[in-house]
């Protein structure tokens, strides 16, 4: 009602307004022409008439207008209510769509990272490229910024190292004395040692997981005697083994040393996971690429003393009682025989 109140306040005004206005041009026709000028007078006159029944039609339109149907709809609590709960679910809406376009965002940028290896691992890659590159002193101080150290007039000052060392791949291997492999209760081998070709330690090697040594080998064949302990009687014995022949950096860490699925790496001479992460790895798992697999999330389960951790389901499931041995029972309690 008040709303209908205002608009029909609003209208009067308008039309006493206009009303006004068309009195003084009027008028003023009126008294242009001569006050005489009745025929004129009745024209203004007619058309006053005219503009107070044009009022009265827009008064009556007014209370047949559906205004009432329009305050009464906004006074309605009821309606705000509905339309105040059709907001809330255009609100939800808008919420769930934003969850889904992050949800989408998170699920891409998980797949990206299944394309990248560990940041940590991919700047020690980058580290050993820039050692790579390092051929001598002054490539060292170019690389990393290195200073010149001060040297002081002092008796008991520590001198730096020589800074030109023997690179590995340009040393030639040396004779070492290896002794034979021979194990007998009745024989007796002579000579039990051989001069063998080797690269162990000619050299330097610029990564810290290299280790100079032989690239190449020739394997060769040699007989020594062999002497019986009680007889004296003498024979032959063949002993194998390989000279190195060309020296050249290779990783501490052997292909054989790397536990499966993981291989080594020779970039970083690292046992390294050759598998890409996994992303669905299941309820209370997550991929660890240390051990190359889906591990449970829970590092540090307590479970009873009858129970054992599972780790293919991650949860603490019944031991199976074990067979005790005999003179021992088995205890309940600590699921051990005692």
């Amino acid at each position: 009602m008040a709303l209908q109140t205002i608009c029909i306040s609003i209208l009067i005004l308008l039309v006493m307004n206009l009303t006004f206005t068309q009195n003084r041009r009027l008028e003023d026709e009126f008294w242009q022409e001569g006050e005489g000028d009745f025929p004129r007078g009745e024209t203004m006159i007619e058309r006053l008439d005219d503009i107070t029944n044009e009022v009265r039609d827009i008064r009556e339109g007014l209370r047949d207008s559906p205004i009432d149907e329009q305050s009464d709809s906004y006074g309605d609590n009821s309606n705000d209510d509905e339309n105040y709960g059709d907001n809330n679910e255009e609100d939800n809406d808008v919420e769930e769509l934003k969850k889904d376009a992050m949800i989408k965002k998170a699920k891409k940028a998980s797949s990206k990272h299944i394309q990248y290896e560990d940041p940590k691992l991919t700047k020690y890659k980058a580290f050993l490229m820039k050692l790579s590159q390092v051929n001598d002193y002054e490539d060292f101080k170019r690389t990393f910024k290195v200073r010149e150290p001060v040297t002081f007039k002092r008796t008991n000052q520590i001198p730096m190292a020589p800074m030109k060392v023997p690179e590995c791949d340009k040393q030639a291997p040396k004779l070492v004395t290896m002794p034979i492999d021979f194990t007998s209760s009745t024989h007796y081998i002579y000579p039990d040692c051989l001069e063998v070709k080797r690269c162990t330690n000619v050299g330097c090697c610029k990564l810290p997981n290299q280790e100079c040594g032989g690239k190449t080998k020739i394997k060769k064949q040699v007989r020594v005697y062999k002497i019986d302990h009680s007889t004296h009687a003498v024979d032959f014995h063949t002993v194998s083994y390989e000279d190195d022949d060309v020296c050249g950096c290779t990783c501490k860490t052997k292909a054989d040393d790397c536990k499966s699925p993981h291989v080594l790496d020779s970039t970083t001479c690292r046992c390294e996971c050759p598998l890409k992460p996994k992303t669905d790895c299941g309820v209370n798992k997550q991929w660890s690429s240390f051990y190359c697999a889906c591990v449970c999330t829970d590092k540090n389960p307590t479970c009873d003393p009858n129970e054992v951790w599972d780790i293919n389901n991650c949860k603490c499931e019944k031991a199976t009682p074990p067979t005790c041995p005999s003179a021992t029972i088995l205890d309940s309690k600590i699921c051990r025989c005692r």
